[in-house]
């Protein structure tokens, strides 16, 4: 085996003998100009069965239409940190045994709809921190796997005050449709956008969901059952938005959510009674956030859990 791969290193059609090029190993990249990289193969990983690769920060700007023809094996693959703007259409079409995909900090700024055809064993892909501003309705159909979808910043304000804040992408809306074909998601992070407002439906086909995250976007309001579907949620992060008022249905069917987090919004005071709908059905709820709001006094429920500064 051992011999084997020698030989495979040796050999200019699997790896180049330019070892300046060995940052991607085990896949084979073209030096660019002023030290970029072009993805041309990872034929290598098919050879030698790997499951896991990755090629973060290799500045990368480039890929291949078939850098991944043979690279069937692979089950985690990171291409975070470098610089793609556009990916080639279908380019993971190959890789059927895919449970991992890491883009997160690569600059993109385009999906199409077929951008990741063939990923139907796909059970974590990670946008983060890109420049995405619209996303095609459809653009999760081919991964009905999916369990966590990660389009968010990351932000230490909660425990570091001062520290800067790292952007998610710059969505404003969002497809109505764009979770239709998501039923296994638990994890959704859209934190760290420019959302505006949520699709009334957006959540109807996603009853597994557990984490969801729109922290630090622009929401204004909220539709009154939007979560109602959502029994098995156990966190939403709603904090540092524009939410002024809540509709007194809309944390109605949360029973298994433990927190929820409404800081630094534009809550103002309203009637107990009122504060006693927006919370009632919410039996499991430990953790509610309400810092940084237009409230002079904290709602009846703070008396039987903790009402946390974060």
């Amino acid at each position: 085996m051992l011999v084997t791969i020698i030989a495979l290193l040796l050999s200019t059609h699997f790896y180049p003998i330019d070892t300046a090029d060995f940052g991607c190993f085990p896949c084979r990249c073209h030096q660019k100009d002023h030290g970029a990289k072009h993805l041309a193969s990872c034929s290598l990983v098919g050879v030698l069965r790997l499951k896991d690769v990755s090629l973060s920060e290799q500045d990368i700007t480039s890929v291949a239409e078939d850098a991944f023809t043979s690279s069937r094996s692979l089950q985690r693959l990171s291409l975070s940190g470098n610089r793609l703007s556009f990916l080639p259409e279908k380019v993971f079409a190959p890789l059927d045994s895919l449970q991992l995909l890491d883009l997160g900090r690569l600059g993109l700024k385009h999906l199409e709809s077929d951008t990741f055809a063939g990923l139907s064993s796909l059970r974590i892909l990670s946008l983060s921190q890109n420049r995405l501003k619209v996303l095609p309705e459809d653009l999760l159909r081919p991964m009905p796997a999916l369990e966590k979808f990660l389009l968010g910043g990351i932000s230490y304000e909660k425990f570091l005050p001062g520290k800067p804040i790292i952007l998610g992408n710059q969505l404003r809306l969002l497809p109505e449709e764009l979770l239709q074909h998501s039923p296994r998601l638990q994890v959704l992070d859209l934190s760290e956008n420019k959302l505006s407002s949520l699709p009334n439906h957006i959540f109807d086909k996603t009853p597994l969901l557990e984490t969801l995250d729109l922290g630090s976007n622009k929401l204004t309001e909220l539709p009154g059952k939007i979560f109602s579907g959502l029994s098995k949620l156990q966190e939403l992060v709603l904090r540092s938005n524009e939410l002024s008022v809540l509709p007194a249905e809309v944390f109605s069917g949360l029973s298994n959510l433990q927190e929820l987090d409404l800081h630094d919004n534009k809550l103002s005071e309203l009637p107990a009674e009122v504060w006693d709908d927006v919370f009632s059905g919410l039996d499991n709820l430990q953790e509610l956030y309400l810092s940084q709001n237009d409230l002079s006094e904290l709602p009846a429920i703070c008396s039987s859990i903790d009402c946390l500064n974060p």
